[in-house]
């Protein structure tokens, strides 16, 4: 049976120790993201090292569960632009509400989410409580939506509002995944505080500054850690 030597990723191959060695493991884990500049510097080891070369040693790369090597990565979290789309887009929708002219105070009050961002508490959250806070703050919004009764002039443009939010969650939670499994130990989500209001063009202006704020920094965390 030929001798072998198992490495993580990112230890030291011993030069003097391959000559004695058939086959050397790799073993990238779920907890150790791998990006495509590691894998051809993986390959390079294999195909240039001397010692590997001059005396018949093989490189076995087992990858287990990458989650970097995911399409989505690049379309979604690495996407400095699409934030500011929204910010955009909800800020021309804010406007055609606030020139209604049957506008006014709503009936029944909408609970709505506190967006404040307390920037040495955010820092000091994981990335998964970081991102159930953000979800949480964007079920409230589209509970809001759906339950405020207002003007068709008004009601189209939270209409419009409520896909906008949609596919920003959608995107939350798609990362998700990628955050959970490389979460070095669990924490429980963690959920935000929220207040009542009967101003129905303020889930405009709540959205705005969630995306301006929570969703920023949050997607600024994973771009650091996945995108290069």
């Amino acid at each position: 049976m030929f001798p072998i030597l198992k490495l993580e990723l990112g230890s030291h191959i011993p030069e003097m120790l391959l000559p004695y060695y058939k086959v050397i493991i790799c073993v990238v884990s779920e907890q150790q993201p791998l990006d495509r500049r590691s894998i051809l510097q993986l390959q390079l080891i294999a195909h240039n090292s001397p010692s590997i070369k001059g005396n018949g040693v093989y490189l076995l790369i087992i990858l287990v569960l990458c989650p970097n090597m995911s399409s989505m990565k690049p379309r979604l979290m690495c996407d400095r632009r699409l934030i500011h789309v929204y910010v955009n887009r909800t800020r021309v929708m804010e406007i055609k509400a606030a020139q209604c002219p049957d506008l006014s105070l709503l009936q029944v009050p909408i609970t709505l989410p506190n967006v404040e961002v307390l920037l040495t508490d955010w820092s000091n959250m994981t990335e998964y409580q970081q991102g159930s806070q953000v979800l949480s703050d964007l079920n409230l919004l589209l509970n809001a939506t759906q339950s405020t009764e207002t003007p068709q002039c008004v009601s189209q443009q939270i209409l419009h509002l409520a896909r906008i939010i949609r596919e920003a969650r959608g995107i939350i939670n798609k990362t998700m995944p990628f955050v959970k499994m490389n979460a070095s130990v669990p924490h429980e989500p963690t959920l935000s505080s929220h207040n009542s209001t009967l101003d129905s063009t303020e889930i405009f202006h709540r959205f705005i500054r969630l995306l301006k704020g929570k969703v920023t920094l949050f997607m600024k965390r994973l771009r650091e850690m996945y995108c290069r």
